[in-house]
């Protein structure tokens, strides 16, 4: 099997990613089939130590500091992530570095008896589980010293709440996924805080008093230490992007984090509480410049990637309402972009709330041009110009051609604008390779 085979064998398993309507249920969403996956391959999960990482926005983010910060002390990290943007293999990484395609060949040729031996037992793995036990296989081989997982999507039934790790991690929650995950904060908090194993320290970044409550609640219950980004760890953030924390009276500075936000400092704090944790499970001795030095070196794309030139471009895989609200306020803080005529480039999916969406998206864009993203579950560009015609006049346009649409809003933005393309993290990816391949 070569890399083109594998991808292709992947391919024929369900990826709920680009299902436009699904349950979020037990009989579909089934741990079983992972453990026995798992257990077949001689349980490779268990072999090194983790960090878990789950949330509605951050995850990544968080998962990539963590990543970083134990790269920078000489710690051989595996990091798995979801979903990409330019390349499938971004989603399997160690130390930085994505898994070989022949390595990639190589794990699934090994898989696939245990898959259609699984399948035989039970009912087919999905896509995102097969990826998953690839990875875990992979870092294995990788004899790797630690390993970061960021959540697929809620927690409890996640195929990456496999693990049992020294820590584990609830970013921001918000409104997302809630046909799927529950339409209260209190009942996704509840989802995400499934990865909430007995006795194992668990960081929170801030949170409303509903979804905090929840996830408080849930900590004493199993036993697990909680702590908090503003209560054990303060962050002080300054206009020109130097980030400040102290816990127990101990300070850290970073003079830029690597990645750009305004939610970006409290990602960044919770992967030093969650990096702290570790220190005290002797998974790592930390050192205040590496941690500075992984936290400015940690990069995500399409996380406020702004990329220079005329005009300028902005890619953000902003995807629902607290993502983007997040864009818009980091964007007003950028003062050497807010004089610019502002153009987005917008696709998104269609069980977002897209009234929601763009009237937040309104705020800053001075034209709209929407597309339709490659993922299948994409709303009809049509329909995303007829709800903001709902909302206010900007002026705006359909162009269901991804290129055409990008160059459209570099026409539209001129020299000296901005182009914003947002919404998906499909389209962010899909007009980073124009990018490239100009």
């Amino acid at each position: 099997m070569n890399y083109s085979e594998a991808v292709a064998y992947l391919d024929s398993y369900i990826n709920y990613e680009k299902l436009p309507d699904y349950r979020w249920t037990q009989a579909a969403f089934r741990l079983d089939r992972m453990f026995r996956m798992l257990e077949l391959l001689g349980d490779p999960h268990r072999e090194y130590p983790c960090a878990h990482v789950a949330g509605t926005k951050g995850k990544g983010s968080t998962s990539t500091f963590i990543a970083s910060v134990l790269r920078a002390h000489g710690k051989k990290t595996g990091l798995y992530l979801s979903p990409h943007v330019l390349d499938l293999r971004e989603r399997v990484s160690v130390n930085g570095s994505w898994i070989e395609k022949d390595e990639f060949a190589r794990a699934m040729s090994g898989l696939r008896p245990v898959i259609e031996r699984v399948e035989k037992e039970m009912i087919p793995a999905t896509y995102f589980e097969i990826l998953t036990a690839l990875a875990m296989m992979h870092f294995a081989r990788q004899k790797v010293d630690v390993a970061v997982f960021e959540v697929g999507i809620g927690g409890r039934l996640d195929a990456t709440n496999v693990v049992t790790p020294a820590v584990s991690v609830i970013t921001t929650i918000g409104f997302d996924h809630m046909d799927k995950l529950g339409d209260t904060l209190s009942a996704i908090a509840g989802e995400k805080c499934g990865i909430v194993k007995p006795g194992v320290p668990v960081i929170s970044a801030p949170q409303l008093p509903e979804a905090f409550s929840a996830i408080e609640g849930i900590c004493k219950e199993r036993g697990s230490p909680l702590e908090v980004v503003g209560r054990e760890v303060q962050v002080e953030s300054s206009p020109s992007g130097q980030v400040a924390f102290e816990i127990n009276g101990e300070k850290y500075k970073v003079e830029k984090l690597g990645i750009e936000g305004v939610h970006q400092p409290d990602n960044a704090a919770c992967a030093v509480l969650a990096l702290k944790e570790m220190q005290k499970a002797g998974l790592v001795e930390l050192e205040p410049e590496k941690i500075a030095g992984g936290l400015a070196d940690a990069h995500l794309p399409a996380r406020f990637e702004v990329i220079p030139g005329e005009p300028v471009i902005l890619l953000d895989g902003a995807h629902n309402r607290d993502s983007l609200a997040s864009l818009v306020e980091s964007l007003k803080k950028r003062a050497d972009l807010a004089d610019r005529r502002k153009v987005a480039v917008v696709g998104l999916a269609a069980d977002k709330d897209l009234k929601t969406c763009l009237s937040i998206l309104r705020e800053i864009a001075d034209e709209f041009i929407f597309t339709r993203t490659s993922n299948p579950r994409a709303a009809e560009p049509e329909k995303l110009l007829e709800t903001l015609g709902s909302i206010c006049g900007r002026p705006a346009r359909v162009n269901g051609d991804i290129p055409d649409a990008f160059r459209a809003g570099l026409n539209a933005a001129g020299p000296e604008g901005l182009v914003i393309v947002t919404g998906s993290f499909y389209l962010a990816g899909d007009v980073a390779s124009i990018i490239m391949g100009a």
